[in-house]
């Protein structure tokens, strides 16, 4: 990388910032506490797998499930027959179980917005039942594949020409755009993008190392150290990092993960075990949701508190099915609610919402 995204940070720096941390979690002798209320989001009747993969800020969930089709019954054998995949929506609920809403068996939806308007895998802006389709009928290597949407249908992606590149789709005029590359990359994409415009992602340099990367205005204004790569961003400019690192003697080391402030300060995610938090996102009060290395289902307080929710389910404070235990929570929006999975046969979804 040239001089003019010289890193902030250095390797060795990341110790001491973790142990600065991990000092500071720890001096809170007590993790916080809550409960929660559960809706199971199911499938369609007959349908046995369910998915949600967003989260909007207003509750609202979208995913996939499954229906059984072409049936028939047989005395001994039970209902046998083919299952059909839509994408569906689970709209905000506080019931035990919601149904899911198909939305379209054409596509899935990738995320939703507080309207309500959902970006699908076709590469749509879907409501309502109508499609705004986000790009412009060139070749399939010219297509948008999107990533994340914000509250203004702005969209963050890649496009394929040849290799992946960033682009992103402005919705006041209905242009699919390039983002620039740092200088000695040729590749990437964005990840996420706020309500601000301001998007994350990853480039690859000419020798294959990725870099985290932010876009303010379309331009280049951040790049992370080497092996880096930015997940999500908040409105308040907060970027949720991942640090990797090169296989040396057959050993890589393990991911870490790290909250980026604005002026690029790191904040490592550790809690007060010591164990390294495995981020899955976050919201605009800087609350992370994820899991700890040691398996423990959790929620990183802004102020660095831990909720341990496995611990809560044992208590009786998230009561799930019978014989279902959290595998992981991979959103969380700005009240607190939670879209997470289960062990156990076929995919199971459910929304936590604090009590």
């Amino acid at each position: 990388m040239t001089s003019t995204l010289r890193h902030r940070f250095q390797p060795h720096a990341w110790r001491g910032l973790a142990a600065a941390a991990l000092a500071a979690c720890a001096a809170s002798s007590a993790l916080a506490q809550s409960s929660y209320g559960v809706t199971e989001l199911k499938p369609f009747f007959l349908g046995d797998s369910a998915r949600g993969l967003a989260l909007s800020p207003t509750g609202a969930v979208v995913g996939f499930a499954n229906v059984l089709t072409g049936y028939k019954f047989e005395v001994y054998s039970g209902i046998v027959g083919d299952y059909a995949m839509s994408g569906v929506l689970w709209p905000w609920n506080t019931a035990s179980t919601q149904a899911a809403v198909r939305v379209s068996r054409d596509f899935t939806p990738l995320d939703i917005n507080a309207s309500g308007v959902m970006l699908t895998s076709s590469s749509t802006l879907w409501q309502n039942g109508k499609g705004t389709p986000l790009n412009t009928g060139g070749t399939w290597s010219q297509n948008l594949r999107p990533s994340a949407m914000n509250a203004s249908n702005d969209v963050a992606g890649a496009v394929a020409s040849p290799y992946l590149q960033p682009a992103w789709w402005q919705s006041s005029g209905k242009v699919l755009q390039m983002l620039p590359l740092p200088p000695q990359t040729d590749q990437g994409q964005a990840t996420d993008i706020n309500d601000a415009g301001q998007m994350v992602g990853q480039v690859l340099s000419l020798d294959k190392v990725q870099f985290a990367v932010r876009w303010t205005g379309g331009q280049v204004d951040w790049v992370g150290q080497p092996h880096t790569d930015a997940l999500a961003i908040n409105n308040n400019g907060w970027i949720l990092q991942s640090t990797g690192g090169p296989t040396v003697g057959g050993q890589t080391p393990p991911t870490m993960y790290a909250l980026v402030k604005p002026d690029g300060t790191l904040v490592p995610l550790v809690d007060p075990s010591g164990a390294r938090i495995i981020a899955r996102n976050l919201n605009n009060r800087g609350d992370v949701v994820g899991f700890a290395a040691d398996g423990r289902v959790i929620v990183r307080k802004q102020d660095g508190s831990i909720i341990d929710l496995k611990q809560l389910q044992a208590a009786g404070k998230i009561k799930l099915p019978t014989g279902l235990t959290l595998s992981s929570c991979d959103h969380i929006n700005d009240q607190g609610v939670l879209l997470c999975t289960t062990n156990g046969k076929g995919l199971r979804s459910f929304r936590l919402r604090p009590l």
